[in-house]
């Protein structure tokens, strides 16, 4: 491999890495992880439903969301009828949804 298509190669996979990580917000059973209280999770259980786990009493939310044309989320806003309603949205740098209240959420693994 000459060391112009090396160096593509490595810029491709640098590239991808943040996709990969997006692509799990399109599947079933992705989960994301709080940056600071590794405790609270996002599991995302199918197209519109989400478990929000170690806080608000480990309840399934419905959620809607923005997707790009890939099916993967770019922004969703979760509600519950007892709590009300969050909306997050994603940091494609990084792959990770924030909101303004509840903190960061990073993919986990």
């Amino acid at each position: 491999m000459t060391r112009t298509a090396q160096r593509a190669a490595i810029s491709a996979l640098a590239l991808l890495g943040p996709m990969f990580a997006l692509s799990a917000c399109g599947g079933k059973q992705a989960t994301y992880v709080h940056t600071e209280k590794p405790e609270w999770r996002l599991q995302f259980v199918s197209d519109d439903h989400v478990k929000y786990l170690g806080n608000r009493g480990d309840l399934e939310w419905s959620y809607t969301a923005v997707r790009d044309s890939e099916g993967r989320i770019l922004s969703f806003e979760m509600s519950h009828p007892n709590i009300g309603s969050m909306d997050f949205r994603l940091n494609q740098g990084t792959g990770c949804f924030f909101n303004h209240r509840e903190g960061v959420f990073c993919p986990q693994g």
